[in-house]
């Protein structure tokens, strides 16, 4: 009994093209994206960081100051026995640990709603311009002081310290941002222009060369003297 040979059906030699897999193309980065982040993104992240950041800093220094208070408070009537002692310090621990949550979380409230106020602002700038840079995070952090020492009622002098920090650190961010961006390759309108200032394009002139005939020194005498 003999067996068809199957290496010489048609479809055997064929060769399964494999089909290339559909790539989605990435969309362009967005003009008011910062550190690649949305503005909506970025001002939920900046808020959430400064209530976390808020909290951990408040806790500390309300714990450290409840316990300093209470040390003061309690000076006078001292345990004199062992278990005196035991819930001394039990007592003291509690209104530490009390104390420093009460005060974490006023302080986060307080550094997550400037954080809140100043990506907003910024991102408010941006989208009134049209552009991201530094100018609306300067403008940014500006404002974000006056509003602060108005809330406050601050002197005179506290005010100028505060635009001072709020436009220094606005400044340092938005020229910080701009950078990280230019170096991603997205063009920064300041930064082209002081780039292509400083480019000089030096010409060079070829050299003119004349084309002089023999013929024309023939009928010329040289004066060797």
């Amino acid at each position: 009994m003999s067996f068809p040979d199957l290496t010489k059906l048609p479809s055997a030699n064929k060769k399964i093209e494999s089909i290339p897999p559909q790539q989605t193309p990435r969309n362009p980065p967005d003009l008011l994206d910062r550190y690649g982040l949305s503005p909506k993104d970025r001002i939920s992240a900046t808020t959430i960081v400064g209530l976390f950041y808020g909290f951990l800093y408040g806790s500390y220094e309300g714990g450290k100051r409840t316990g300093f208070q209470y040390l003061a408070e309690n000076a006078h009537k001292l345990p004199t026995t062992r278990s005196g002692w035991y819930f001394y310090h039990k007592r003291k621990n509690h209104k530490v640990i009390l104390g420093g949550m009460k005060h974490g979380v006023r302080y986060s409230v307080k550094t997550g709603s400037l954080c809140f106020l100043f990506v907003g602002i910024e991102a408010g700038w941006d989208s009134v311009r049209g552009e991201a840079d530094f100018a609306n995070t300067l403008i940014s952090g500006l404002s974000t002081a006056l509003i602060f020492s108005s809330i406050y009622r601050l002197p005179m002098q506290s005010i100028k310290y505060a635009c001072m920090f709020g436009g220094g650190f606005g400044l340092f961010s938005g020229v910080a941002q701009d950078a990280y961006r230019y170096y991603k390759g997205e063009r920064i309108w300041y930064f082209d222009r002081f780039l292509s200032s400083n480019k000089a394009t030096v010409k060079i002139s070829e050299p003119q060369v004349e084309n002089y005939d023999a013929r024309d020194f023939r009928d010329e005498k040289l004066d060797f003297k």
